[in-house]
């Protein structure tokens, strides 16, 4: 047994020292014995890639945004539609009479009913129910109109290509006055028409039934500013102006 054991070790020894020669002349060419490394395998999840959950809250949330970004768009996009709409089914109040509380207060309106005690009057707010021992005085409005006076005289600045007039309106009448317009007039020695232009008041906002939304409205007892260019060369002869107010009445 131990000389089958001796044997097989001189063997494997002899096959060694021949080999040796081949290796001392690989190296001597330039060739080098590289030990690879051991192969090592893992297992590649979607983490690695994106994360699933996180992604999927950014898309909702996303989404609501653009949800809520799409309903206010509608939403302001609805509402002068909607406000137009509403003002076509408030019918306006023809105003007959004016009534004068004891406390100062006074009521404008169209008389529905009346008796002993009492009276109820038709308003733009509704109708209303006086007690009669409140009430100063009753008058009639015989007629309902829009009144625009011009407040004092108007500033003049003169330039070379150009004048400007500015100054103050009023509204002196018992109902609203729209689209105010104040219209100046420069004249000759002549009588001849020089120049002339107009403006707008600056007045207040007031959205009519047409749709149409104008800030040139003048309620009872409301004042205004104007202003109002006129060309005209410097040198050209002014002899006098004239001016004017128009309005109209909308309901």
């Amino acid at each position: 047994m131990k000389f089958r054991t001796h044997r097989f070790l001189l063997t494997i020894l002899i096959i060694g020292i021949a080999l040796l020669p081949e290796v001392r002349a690989q190296e001597q060419a330039g060739d080098t014995v590289v030990t690879l490394p051991r192969r090592t395998t893992r297992r590649i999840t979607y983490k690695d890639f994106y994360d699933m959950q996180t992604g999927l809250e950014d898309l909702r949330r996303q989404m609501n945004q653009l949800r809520i970004d799409v309903e206010a768009y509608k939403s302001r996009e609805m509402t002068p539609e909607v406000y137009r709409t509403i003002l076509k089914r408030l019918q306006p109040v023809k105003m007959t009479h004016e009534v004068l509380m004891t406390n100062g207060t006074i009521v404008r309106g169209n008389i529905i009913d009346e008796n002993i005690d009492e009276l109820t009057i038709e308003t733009t707010l509704g109708n209303l129910t006086l007690d009669k021992s409140n009430i100063r005085s009753i008058q009639d409005i015989a007629d309902l109109k829009p009144k625009v006076e011009f407040l004092g005289d108007a500033k003049e600045e003169i330039y070379d290509t150009y004048r400007i007039y500015t100054g103050q309106v009023e509204n002196t009448g018992i109902s609203r006055g729209d689209f105010a317009r104040v219209i100046f007039r420069l004249w000759n020695a002549k009588t001849e028409l020089v120049a002339e232009d107009s403006a707008f008041v600056e007045g207040t906002s007031i959205a009519y039934l047409s749709g149409v939304v104008a800030d040139t409205a003048l309620e009872p007892g409301q004042t205004a500013e104007y202003r109002v260019k006129v060309m005209v060369a410097k040198n050209n002869p002014v002899s006098y102006i004239t001016r004017e107010i128009h309005w109209e009445r909308m309901d």
